[in-house]
């Protein structure tokens, strides 16, 4: 027979089935926090102070070009933008 102990297990103890420990609770947390994840203090994307983001599909072409590209991505599709913007419908700084 297995002698049992009055003490309890560390899943008891954690709240967690698997007995694993939460390492991202801050000293302002009151408890162990029970959430995995989620919202954190400085987690989130940081804003531009202007701007708007988009997404978009690329063509196999521009999917060539960007990953061999090895500065500011961002910058340089802007600047393409607006490059073509001047030369194709002569719109100015």
């Amino acid at each position: 027979m297995k002698s049992q102990s009055s003490s309890p297990t560390e899943a008891e103890t954690t709240g967690h089935p698997f007995g694993m420990k939460n390492n991202n609770s801050s000293a302002s947390d009151s408890a162990v926090s029970q959430n995995w994840g989620g919202v954190r203090k400085g987690s989130d994307r940081k804003e531009k102070a202007d701007g708007k983001c988009y997404t978009f599909r690329s063509i196999p072409e521009v999917d060539a070009i960007l990953p061999a590209y090895e500065g500011n991505k961002t910058e340089f599709i802007n600047q393409a933008v607006f490059h073509f913007a001047r030369l194709a419908h002569g719109i100015n700084d």
